[in-house]
C-alpha cells in the first residue's frame, strides 16, 4: 500500500531522471528509472501518467496514475520505491514482511498480507505478496475512513538498491479475506509491467531494459 509507506518517507526532496520509450500516449510506455545505483525498467499502461517523483538521501520514488487521478484522489497507482544502503541481510520477503507489519499497526482487524512467493526478476532475486487494508481509518494517507486500498508488490535486490514496485488499487471497503487483488490478478499484474528488470549503473544498456535478454 504505497501511500501508507510514503507517508513515512516525506524529507527533503530532490528530482532524478526518468525516459519513456514511448512517445504516444494512446500505447504503453517503457519508463526507465536511473534510482541510486540501480536503473529500474518496467511498463506503464497507455494513458497513465508521472504525478510524483522525490529522492532523498536514502530513499527514491516514483508515481504513476490514469490521466486525471492524483496523488491525492486515485483509484490505481504504480509506484516504484528504492531504498539505498539496506544492510546485505535485509531480503526482499523480509522488507515486504516489514511493510506488512506496518500496514497491520494501523489497519487493525483489516490488514491483508499474503506472500506470493519468491520469483527472479532477470537474475536478481526477488518475492512478490499482495499487502493492503480492507477499511482504511480516518485521515491515512489521503484515503477516505472505509475505504479499501490493497496492492501487489514485488521486491527485488539490486546491485546496491532494494527496489519495491507495487501496483496498488483503491475503492470500496473490502472482506480482508477477499481482496480485490487476487493470485491471478497479481499473476495479470507483473505481466503487465514487462518488461521489468534492474540493473546496475554500470552494467552495459544492452544488458538492461526493452530487448535486453535477461
Amino acid at each position: 500500500m504505497p501511500r501508507l509507506l510514503l507517508a513515512l518517507l516525506a524529507f527533503a526532496t530532490s528530482a532524478f531522471a526518468t525516459s519513456a520509450l514511448a512517445a504516444d500516449p494512446a500505447k504503453p510506455s517503457i519508463v526507465l528509472v536511473p534510482m541510486f545505483g540501480d536503473t529500474v525498467s518496467l511498463m506503464v499502461p497507455a494513458g497513465w501518467v508521472k504525478v510524483h517523483q522525490q529522492k532523498t538521501e536514502r530513499v527514491a520514488i516514483l508515481e504513476f496514475v490514469p490521466a486525471g487521478q492524483s496523488t491525492a484522489a486515485w483509484s490505481e497507482i504504480i509506484t516504484v520505491q528504492a531504498f539505498k544502503g539496506l544492510p546485505a541481510n535485509v531480503t526482499p520477503l523480509g522488507l515486504l514482511e516489514s511493510t506488512a507489519g506496518r500496514i497491520g499497526g494501523v489497519c487493525p482487524g483489516h490488514a491483508v498480507a499474503a506472500t506470493l512467493g519468491e520469483l527472479k526478476v532477470g537474475e536478481r532475486p526477488a518475492h512478490a505478496a499482495v499487502i493492503g487494508c480492507g477499511s482504511m481509518p480516518a485521515g491515512e494517507a489521503g484515503a477516505r475512513a472505509g475505504q479499501g486500498e490493497v496492492a501487489y508488490y514485488v521486491a527485488i535486490r539490486g546491485t546496491s538498491d532494494m527496489v519495491v514496485v507495487q501496483r496498488a488499487v483503491r475503492g470500496k471497503a473490502f472482506d480482508r479475506k477477499q481482496p480485490p487483488i487476487t493470485r491471478q490478478v497479481a499473476s495479470a499484474m507483473h505481466a503487465a509491467l514487462q518488461p521489468l528488470s534492474v540493473c546496475g549503473l554500470s552494467e552495459p544498456p544492452a544488458q538492461c531494459g526493452p530487448g535486453a535478454k535477461r
